[in-house]
């Protein structure tokens, strides 16, 4: 079932290398155990290190990988240290965050709540979780004139993004894009096309429960932008570290592990829901 996922991928590249491609879980095993060697470093309270952790996470509930032991270490760690938000947030202390609280906080809220969700193995999970959210985010509400919250987007591929943003030959996204002269950037940024990644897979996971829409051709080239971007991704894993480069296609360029971290999370949900 796991060797299923990287043949999709393949075919949808046209390469034939599906009897030596490493298996989603020796993909994930190879990002996990980079993540942990360097610990101290890559698993730390902000949105880079919680994606490094969830990461984790979803590789120990999908693939059997203990990397929940090490994990819980790092998350009681903070949890006691004053230095750190964790405690901060138990104890009702101020967190400097200097208006940037998506980066200072991160998702670690949601890498808390998912192991309450299937361990139940810490009370603190639920209340860090809940604290985040009352305190931090639903303080402070974005409305738009209208009273809403969010608008009608268009779906990748419409007014000619599918084109003029993604190349199906590599199946990278590019860093941007300038409307006024209709040129793409030169590059194609890690954490760029891992954001555009994860939120496919937000988009795919919502989607597929809506019976107006998981059936529609929008739905299904979503499903192809996403999978055709996975493929594009696994082709440049470096093969001694396992994480990604900070140009996913350029291996002259640092390893990039907060792209590692998004790629990893959205490439074990693809396996999780059989895409």
């Amino acid at each position: 079932e796991e060797m299923s996922f990287v043949a999709a991928f393949l075919l949808l590249t046209q390469i034939s290398l599906a009897a030596t491609a490493p298996s989603p879980a020796e993909i994930a095993k190879k990002v996990g155990d980079s993540f942990l060697n360097h610990s101290d470093v890559f698993i730390f309270w902000g949105y880079g290190g919680a994606l490094v952790a969830d990461g984790l996470l979803r590789a120990n509930e999908t693939f059997g990988i203990d990397y929940a032991t090490p994990l819980a270490v790092h998350l009681q760690a903070f949890n006691t240290n004053p230095a750190s938000f964790g405690y901060k947030l138990l104890h009702d202390e101020p967190i400097p965050f200097g208006g940037a609280v998506g980066d200072s906080l991160g998702l670690f809220p949601i890498v808390h709540l998912r192991r309450y969700e299937t361990t139940h193995s810490d009370p603190n999970d639920l209340r860090i979780a809940t604290i985040v959210a009352d305190k931090y985010v639903l303080g402070w509400p974005r409305r738009l004139a209208d009273g809403t919250f969010s608008r009608d987007a268009a779906w990748a591929g419409e007014k000619d993004g599918n084109h003029t943003i993604l190349w199906i030959d590599d199946g990278l996204f590019y860093h941007g894009y300038n409307d006024l002269d209709r040129r793409t950037s030169c590059c194609k940024w890690g954490r760029g096309n891992g954001w555009a990644l994860m939120s496919h897979v937000e988009a795919l996971e919502s989607i597929k429960n809506m019976e107006s829409l998981n059936t529609s051709t929008e739905y299904s080239n979503l499903m192809k932008i996403f999978q055709t971007q996975s493929a594009g991704i696994v082709r440049y894993q470096a093969p001694n570290d396992g994480r990604f480069h900070q140009l996913v296609n350029e291996t002259d360029t640092f390893l990039e592990t907060s792209a590692t971290a998004m790629f990893l999370t959205s490439f074990i949900r693809g396996v999780v829901n059989e895409w």
